[in-house]
């Protein structure tokens, strides 16, 4: 997760922090981003690319008139977002109807892990991110309970 805020120890007003989520329901410590980053101004406004390796922010530490403008800088290997995949899709049973209240996992073959994701009670519609490690093939997995009259 990447956010500005002006409540921790920084080089300016509003500076780039990241932390990283290991996974287990917590947040590792933020990490202050550093120069040429954050500067004694405020540096607002983040997004990082779709590959992971450029951040993109508005600052007006380098104008001459001192408004906004958008920047972008390399993120150094630790501060780069793991990988994912985005696995979406809509479930429907064998003749065209939405499957509903389902439950969708993506299971690595060699080390066991799964990522559920919830599928959506009206449209039948599912999205799951899953963290992605080199050479494990994925696995897709539906569930869903059915009760018998």
């Amino acid at each position: 997760m990447y956010f500005a805020t002006n409540g921790r120890l920084g080089l300016g007003g509003f500076d780039v922090f990241y932390s990283q989520y290991n996974g287990l329901g917590q947040w590792s410590e933020p990490k202050n981003m550093g120069y040429p980053i954050n500067t004694e101004n405020d540096e607002l406004g983040l997004m990082v690319s779709t590959n992971g390796k450029r951040i993109f922010f508005s600052s007006k530490s380098f104008t001459k008139d001192g408004n906004w403008d958008i920047y972008s800088a390399e993120l150094y290997e630790g501060a780069r977002p793991k990988r994912v995949l985005f696995v979406k899709g809509k479930l429907m049973d064998e003749k065209g109807h939405e499957v509903t209240d389902a439950k969708v996992g993506i299971k690595g073959v060699k080390s066991k892990e799964t990522t559920e994701g919830l599928v959506d009670s009206y449209s039948g519609k599912y999205a799951v991110a899953v963290p992605v490690k080199k050479d494990e093939d994925y696995l897709l997995t539906v569930k869903k309970t059915i009760i018998f009259d």
